[in-house]
């Protein structure tokens, strides 16, 4: 039986997990966590809450726990123009938001005993765009030279730059690429960097390869250092996530 399923493309990231116990972390991803069933539980401040839909902001300490039920979450990239909607118009400046929303059934309750494709994950993001009302509301765009250092990043195979590298090719001191980055993207470059190199090295390891390989392709001195990031950041073992190959079914998309 099927107890995780993962959706990866390079804007969004989509984990549908049954009993998932995510200890105390903070990422780079705009996260939308919803309820296939009844509610889940979080702990935001030290408060233990129940929510049926909960939204929390870039680098928010947090902690969730599905109660042996199926809980999905969305992690977006901030840098997104789904992901800046979500910021302006359902935060509005607040850290986290805890919404009484549902997605669709459909869009909830994927058939784990079908063939799955990119679909899924269409749907989804189409219906959290309709539930939270995000069609059609505008957000600004991100400045020229911040898109260009995106555009140089996405299409580096490693993400391994470096901010002094990256401030030379925008025309910008590193000083000022810092604080830009941080305004435009809502969070430090080096952390942008770091959650680009995690995503790369989870690919790797959902396509079979061992952790040690993983770690070395995407920049990471070993994988006991690989490990280590990830439970930092997702208060998951990465080992938990992909433990049984069997119980863990992965689609890549493209954007």
């Amino acid at each position: 039986m099927t107890k995780t399923l993962l959706f990866f493309r390079q804007d969004a990231l989509l984990i549908y997990r049954r009993g998932i116990h995510a200890d105390l972390h903070q990422h780079h991803g705009i996260q939308l966590t919803f309820a296939v069933n009844n509610r889940f539980e979080a702990v935001i401040d030290a408060r233990q809450v129940q929510h049926r839909a909960l939204v929390i902001d870039s680098d928010y300490p947090h902690r969730v726990v599905g109660q042996n039920d199926w809980v999905a979450t969305l992690l977006l990239n901030p840098e997104t123009r789904l992901a800046k909607t979500v910021l302006a118009h359902v935060l509005g400046g607040a850290s986290f938001k805890s919404l009484d929303v549902t997605l669709s059934h459909r869009s909830l309750n994927p058939n784990l005993a079908d063939d799955l494709s990119c679909e899924v994950l269409d749907l989804f993001l189409n219906d959290v765009s309709d539930v939270l009302q995000l069609r059609d509301k505008e957000v600004a765009l991100p400045d020229p030279r911040i898109a260009k250092l995106l555009e140089i990043v996405g299409q580096l195979p490693d993400y391994r730059i470096g901010a002094k590298e990256l401030s030379k090719k925008v025309y910008l001191s590193e000083s000022r690429l810092g604080h830009l980055f941080k305004t435009q993207v809502g969070i430090p470059l080096r952390h942008y960097l770091l959650w680009s190199r995690l995503m790369l090295a989870s690919q790797i390891v959902a396509q079979g390869e061992n952790y040690t390989f993983a770690a070395h392709e995407a920049g990471f001195t070993d994988s006991a250092h690989l490990g280590r990031t990830f439970y930092t950041m997702f208060g998951l073992r990465l080992s938990d996530m992909f433990r049984d190959r069997q119980m863990t079914r992965v689609i890549f998309c493209d954007q």
